[in-house]
């Protein structure tokens, strides 16, 4: 374990979607010259995230114009974007950009009947 703290730089805006990771470029002080430059390393990172939520990988479009989620708001189905922080086990941390009264779509969804009204079933009514 490499003792010294980093400095965070930046995240790719991409994730590889065979290894489900993403990029994050941090700034080390290399004492002892022990780090080499542009190696990978696996990172054990320790961070409060504010304003951030949970959602199970498969609910996430993956897409080259941005990652999205099917919403019911306002009675209506829609697809926005979010913003992906994180990786935990099988979900995603996602900065929470989502309104009060939303519901997240887990079924299937067309395209097509974007922006019509869609009804909120929840798990207890749909079993």
């Amino acid at each position: 374990v490499f003792k010294n703290a980093g400095v965070f730089r930046y995240t790719d805006n991409s994730i590889d979607k065979a290894t489900t990771s993403v990029s994050v470029y941090a700034d080390f002080k290399n004492i002892g010259k022990t780090l080499t430059p542009n190696t990978y390393v696996t990172v054990l990172s320790h961070n409060l995230l504010k304003d951030a939520v949970e959602v199970k990988k498969n609910l996430i479009l993956l897409q080259n114009n941005g990652n999205f989620v099917y919403l019911v708001r306002q009675g209506k189905l829609i697809k926005t974007e979010v913003e992906i922080l994180a990786t935990v086990g099988e979900n995603f941390v996602l900065k929470n950009t989502f309104q009060t009264g939303d519901a997240l779509v887990t079924d299937t969804v067309n395209e097509q009947d974007l922006g019509k009204p869609a009804e909120i079933i929840t798990s207890k009514e749909h079993a």
